[in-house]
């Protein structure tokens, strides 16, 4: 019995075919082989792919490993408090960095204080973190479906986590600007990753509420993260926000490296297919263990497909999909008013203003904090419409009913502006 991938159609199986590196060249099969039995949809669960490599020792066709249906490899069939730890770390590591991005802005004054420049190029501290943002999904969102999720947790994270010192020991403005793009580079990879874990973990019609939470998370962090920092300024000084920031990604880090599991379903497939292989060469069926061939579409892992295919996936996607072009402009556009707050929320609430204090003036931004929450509630009915367009679309997806709730929060988006009360800035969740 063949079995597909898991949700994933046949025609995937049967696009690119080719070596596994070129390291093992001698011990892999053609690439016409391999795109042959791709097209005859020879497909393999684990057991019966070691049957048949064992049953027929000399045979040269490939045996292409699939999940099957109930195998405990597939992420998708993993119990629910193991798909719970995993999303909760991944859901740490989104709220980590989004009070990374912020904190800096209850440090401004002191900031331009300690090095004497205006409160204009302080503000570029703040810019810098978001311009990584921009700038890191752009090559950490290919890697992670070249690499797997795990490798770019962990690797871009250690960069958010060792930035930290730089910044909370600078003895000038650049060391901050500079060290703060490279932060808000590394720092991206939970906001760009967390999605295709979420994918990984959970099929179509259950993967809504952990998306909600995912919403709510990176976009209550930042607001949260300024009534956090402001006391921090007040008690303990500007270069404290960043030391507290650096113990926090670091714990995130070793916690990430020892208990995050890889979730990305090619990568834990090609783990799968070398352990096959290794128990066939420990039997000395070399020939056989030669077959065995991870079944999802896969490219060849070379600087030239990584550059040529994976890196300019992205531009591709933005300038050729309207509604991929129509998302990130809205969603850059709410994403941009969230940050602008950093800055205007300041000058309405702190000195000149209301004259709070750096701490009273961050209780401000929970207006959004409550927003994203009262959204966060009202999810189940978004939910429950969803299913019910998919059920009268025979099990169809329908991508649109998606945004049932958006449309009707964007409505309120202009009067949140307009009156500028904080409690009305919720209605950016909607949006």
């Amino acid at each position: 019995m063949n079995y597909l991938y898991g949700s994933s159609a046949p025609s995937e199986k049967k696009s690119l075919w080719s070596r596994s590196s070129s390291n093992n060249s001698q011990a892999t099969l053609t690439e016409a082989k391999l795109r042959d039995a791709a097209h005859n949809n020879r497909f393999f669960s684990e057991d019966e792919a070691l049957a048949k490599a064992r049953a027929e020792p000399d045979d040269e066709s490939p045996l292409l490993v699939v999940f099957s249906p109930q195998d405990p490899d597939n992420p998708r069939n993993w119990g629910i408090a193991r798909k719970s730890y995993a999303m909760m770390v991944v859901y740490m590591l989104v709220i980590g960095t989004s009070v990374c991005v912020s904190g800096i802005s209850s440090a401004s004054e002191e900031i331009s204080e300690t090095f004497r420049v205006s409160s204009e190029v302080t503000t570029l501290g703040l810019v810098m973190y978001v311009l990584g943002f921009a700038f890191g999904p752009l090559l950490l969102a290919p890697l992670s479906e070249y690499y797997g999720r795990y490798f770019i947790y962990v690797y871009s994270w250690f960069f958010l986590f060792i930035f930290q010192l730089p910044v909370a020991l600078a003895p000038n403005i650049g060391t901050i600007i500079v060290c703060r793009f490279i932060q808000g580079f590394g720092g991206s990879a939970p906001i760009v990753n967390t999605g295709g874990t979420i994918a990984d973990l959970f099929i179509r019609d259950k993967s809504g509420p952990p998306m909600m939470l995912f919403g709510l998370f990176s976009t209550c962090g930042p607001p949260f993260a300024l009534v956090i920092s402001g006391y921090i300024v007040l008690k303990m000084g500007w270069r404290w926000v960043f030391w507290v920031d650096m113990i926090i990604t670091g714990g995130l880090w070793v916690i990430m490296i020892i208990t995050l599991p890889e979730t990305r379903h090619s990568t834990r497939l090609e783990h799968k297919v070398k352990r096959m292989r290794k128990t066939l060469r420990k039997e000395g069926n070399e020939k056989a263990a030669r077959r065995i061939f991870y079944g999802h579409a896969t490219e060849e892992k070379s600087m030239n497909i990584l550059i040529s295919i994976h890196l300019t996936r992205p531009f591709r996607f933005l300038f050729t999909e309207p509604i991929t072009m129509g998302a990130a402009l809205y969603n850059g556009f709410i994403y941009g008013l969230i940050f602008l707050f950093n800055e205007a929320f300041p000058l309405v609430f702190g000195p000149g203003g209301h004259n709070f204090n750096t701490g009273e003036w961050g209780l401000a931004f929970l207006g959004i904090v409550i927003g994203g929450v009262i959204a966060a509630a009202c999810h189940p009915i978004q939910e429950r419409y969803y299913l019910k367009r998919v059920a009268a679309n025979n099990g169809l997806s329908v991508p649109e009913a998606r945004m049932w709730q958006s449309l009707i929060g964007s409505l309120f988006l202009p009067i949140s502006l307009r009156t500028h009360i904080p409690l009305l800035d919720m209605i950016l969740y909607f949006g």
